[in-house]
């Protein structure tokens, strides 16, 4: 059983009914076990036993749960909480690694697990891990239709692999291009209501806005470099660009 914290001040994303998880709106991650031994994913004590299999497995599926997070969301971190019957868990999940706190019965210690919980609720979202530099763009942002237009064919588009002769007379001109190839990639990046964001990346002693969906590459493990490849759109020139 999977479950999520969500804000519930988003008039954009309200906090979901459907019994699904929301993985692009989701703030705080949860696992739910049944609350046996050898499902605590950490719990890794003396020699090799067989539990030590099916724990492995449970923190394969919460790097998982992370790592898909990462990937519909700009983050610095994931904070999750992993619950084994009566005891818990946080965890805090970076490139770089993931930090556990010692296990808790939340029903012999429910102070202290209401007190996390209100102490999470009070966080903003910088501090529970998603990245400034990134800001989610909903329908009703003039930006989403600004991507809307863009990702339409336009006449002065050249096509790669049949270019015409004015096509050759716009590349000799040095002036900026885009292929159809281009466009596509853009398109199919915002398919299925793909989350849209418009990202502040440094470029020299600027900072340029590019305008992405859903990138089209991606390291899919949570921990390691992170790299994401987009085809995004240049807020200020209004240009397709990687």
């Amino acid at each position: 059983v999977d479950g999520a914290f969500y804000r519930t001040d988003n008039p954009h994303a309200p906090v979901p009914e459907d019994g699904t998880p929301h993985t692009a709106d989701q703030i705080v991650v949860v696992e739910f076990k049944r609350g046996e031994t050898d499902s605590d994913a950490f719990n890794d004590y003396g020699e090799p036993c067989p539990e030590a299999v099916k724990r492995t497995d449970a923190r394969g599926q919460l790097a998982t749960y992370a790592g898909k997070t990462f990937a519909f969301q700009h983050r610095l971190a994931l904070f999750l909480l992993f619950v084994n019957g009566t005891e818990c868990r946080l965890t805090r999940w970076d490139r770089s690694g993931v930090v556990i706190t010692v296990v808790l019965d939340y029903c012999k210690e429910w102070k202290t697990f209401c007190e996390i919980l209100w102490r999470m609720s009070q966080c903003s979202d910088e501090q529970l891990g998603l990245d400034p530099t990134a800001r989610r763009i909903y329908p009703t942002d003039p930006l989403y239709q600004v991507m809307d237009e863009e990702m339409k064919d336009h006449e002065s588009d050249i096509d790669h692999d049949n270019p015409t002769p004015s096509d050759f007379d716009k590349l000799a001109s040095g002036e900026p291009v885009v292929y159809t190839y281009m466009r596509k990639m853009f398109r199919t990046s915002l398919r299925d209501d793909a989350p849209r964001y418009v990202l502040d990346v440094p470029y020299g002693n600027e900072t340029r806005q590019y305008l992405v969906g859903r990138p089209v590459f991606i390291t899919q493990e949570a921990i390691g470099r992170g790299t994401l490849g987009f085809a995004a759109l240049d807020r200020e020139k209004r240009q397709l660009a990687w």
